[in-house]
């Protein structure tokens, strides 16, 4: 059997056939497909980090650069950082 060779499966557990999912959460880390990439996972947490500078935008106006760097490394960069 060629290891590209398309298996498609279907799983049951009494006797109802299991959904087949594109995307599984497992430990906190988002993988997409039997390959182990780890695309999806990438892009949820830079949308994470995207939404936290979009809320420091919005709600500090007033910050000078200091505090937005600080208020940055610790909220949005952070979720960049820590992967899992």
């Amino acid at each position: 059997m060629n290891s590209k060779e398309n298996l498609n499966y279907t799983y049951s557990a009494q006797s109802t056939q299991l959904e087949k999912l594109e995307h599984v959460k497992d430990l906190g880390m988002i993988n997409s497909d039997s390959e182990l990439n780890f695309m999806q996972h990438c892009k949820e947490k830079i949308n994470i980090a995207y939404s936290y500078l979009i809320i420091i935008k919005r709600n500090f106006i007033h910050l000078d650069k200091d505090a937005f760097v600080t208020l940055y490394k610790s909220l949005a960069r952070s979720h960049l950082e820590y992967i899992n």
